[in-house]
């Protein structure tokens, strides 16, 4: 009797333990400098000269795009790691835009590399004031007609 006492109070006490040490969140692990390591929009590869000296900062769920000491953009985002694929929504504010811009995409986070694949939203016509809704999010990380593909290196510092 005692032993199986015993036993279930370090069955208890493990348990407990695992419960408090739970694994680093998405959100927690994209946190940093990221750059651009390759572009793909609507099925072609981008010039990444465009790109160079930008860097990607994350952190708590705000994205900010700078070059230099130059803010090019900031925004927020939200993930979805339960989905599968994982799902980021984002919303990106321009300096010398109104209206921001709405993503949704998928994502994968793999070490030192993060892809994250776009729908980019289909144009409204000239003079249109309506806002424009995200296309269908992608299923795959493609970068194909329609989609943006980003893959990105964390900064070491």
């Amino acid at each position: 009797m005692k032993t199986r006492i015993l036993s279930l109070l370090i069955l208890g006490m493990l348990i407990g333990s695992a419960a408090g040490q739970q694994e680093e969140s998405d959100l927690d692990k994209i946190k940093g400098k990221w750059v651009f390591d390759q572009v793909k929009k609507d099925g072609m590869a981008e010039d990444l000269a465009k790109a160079k000296g930008v860097e990607i900062v994350v952190d708590n769920g705000k994205v900010t795009l700078i070059a230099g000491t130059k803010t090019l953009g900031q925004g927020t985002f939200k993930l979805e790691p339960g989905k599968n694929p994982k799902e980021i929504d984002i919303h990106l504010d321009h300096p010398e835009k109104k209206e921001g811009e709405k993503a949704n995409g998928i994502y994968v986070l793999e070490g030192d590399t993060l892809k994250i694949c776009f729908a980019l939203n289909v144009p409204r016509a000239v003079g249109d004031k309506t806002p424009s809704k995200p296309a269908k999010r992608p299923t795959e990380f493609h970068g194909d007609r329609g989609q943006l593909l980003l893959v990105l290196k964390r900064q070491k510092p």
